[in-house]
């Protein structure tokens, strides 16, 4: 996740715990090194998810869900319709791609 927004999060009252990175590091394309992340929930078409995210400087996606994400909740991918699927609980639940979807700091 972008520190621009995650730092735009926290000023809006989002709680989210910082966490020590214990293994490895963020190294951005510019050589920065990140040892940032927080543990973030949001939600999408009425589903809530955890995520534990890295915070990297100039990092341009909203944010970018990683493979563990995608192992824990099952997901499947329909690039052709801009879907993506996960499997919790037994239960499906199909989401729109949302590129874009958080406002950015000009």
């Amino acid at each position: 996740m972008p520190a621009r927004i995650f730092e735009d999060l926290l000023a809006k009252g989002l709680r989210a715990p910082q966490l020590p990175v214990v293994t490895g590091a963020l190294i951005t394309v510019f050589g920065r090194r990140t040892k940032r992340q927080a543990l973030i929930e949001f939600e999408t078409d009425g589903v809530s998810y955890e995520k534990v995210y890295m915070i990297a400087p100039n990092l341009v996606p909203d944010a970018i869900l990683g493979i563990n994400f995608l192992k824990e909740n099952n997901v499947v991918i329909n690039l052709t319709e801009g879907r993506f699927k996960t499997r919790r609980d037994g239960s499906d639940c199909e989401h729109k791609f949302f590129y874009g979807s958080l406002p950015k700091n000009k």
